[in-house]
């Protein structure tokens, strides 16, 4: 019968330490953070507040497919915050190659991330999109007549 190692076995082994993992899986699947990524909660917290302040005053005023995506945006973010904590601690090299976590999962995260804040519309800020011509149009008007009442009688 083979021998699997336990929690409590682990300790009694020579060393005595369970090997470290990043918890992004566990956060993943289980909505449990390692007590070592607590902070990372208060971050999600913080960011879910932000992106639903960004789409709408309150979360009552959101669609249902926005708070999905909302929700499924803090669980990337959630396992991504954790590989990024763990490579802080440990390096991103392990024996000359890139950490497992680091190699394709992490792109993968980040990249369906991205896709869903371009998906909910946040990917530009108000202030940098492009006016429409009658938008220039407007502001124009709007100057020029500004500037006609700081100065009556000059055209």
């Amino acid at each position: 019968m083979p021998q699997t190692d336990t929690k409590l076995t682990v300790r009694f082994k020579r060393g005595g330490r369970i090997k470290e993992r990043h918890g992004g899986y566990s956060y993943l699947h289980g909505g449990k953070l390692p007590r070592n990524r607590k902070h990372v909660l208060r971050y999600l917290i913080a960011a879910r507040a932000g992106l639903v302040k960004d789409l709408g005053p309150a979360e009552e005023a959101l669609t249902t497919s926005q708070i999905l995506l909302v929700d499924k945006l803090i669980n990337l973010l959630g396992v991504t915050r954790c590989m990024e904590e763990y490579a802080k601690e440990k390096g991103v090299m392990k024996g000359g190659h890139l950490l497992p976590c680091l190699q394709k999962q992490y792109l993968a995260y980040v990249n369906s991330a991205r896709l869903i804040l371009v998906t909910l519309g946040l990917d530009k800020s108000a202030d940098k999109r492009a006016l429409s011509p009658i938008e220039v149009l407007t502001l124009e008007d709007k100057e020029r007549e500004r500037v006609n009442d700081d100065n009556p009688g000059v055209e």
